[in-house]
């Protein structure tokens, strides 16, 4: 009798719709980088269950790894700006 392959493509598939929600969540301040940092951290555990064997979905966890990493990237930058854009106005008493 053979053995059915189970593969846990859990992570890899969370990866990639997190990293596709978080892009447009960047409108909401803080929310879109820490959707796609968590979606780089679920790319990255995917992409290893992927290479070992244990899931066959390698480029759903990429496009995660992918666009989280740019809504991280771009959520960041967001965070600067506001911030010197803060700094940089004059207050008047």
């Amino acid at each position: 009798m053979m053995a059915m392959n189970q593969n846990n493509n859990t992570f890899g598939l969370l990866s990639m719709i997190f990293g596709i929600v978080a892009l447009p969540m960047l409108c909401c301040f803080y929310t879109g980088a820490a959707i796609g940092i968590g979606a780089v951290v679920l790319g990255i555990v995917g992409l290893q269950k992927a290479n070992r064997g244990e899931a066959d979905n390698k480029g759903m966890a990429i496009a995660g790894i992918v666009c989280g990493g740019i809504a991280g990237f771009l959520g960041l930058l967001w965070i600067i700006a506001v911030a010197a854009f803060h700094f940089a106005t004059p207050t008047y008493s």
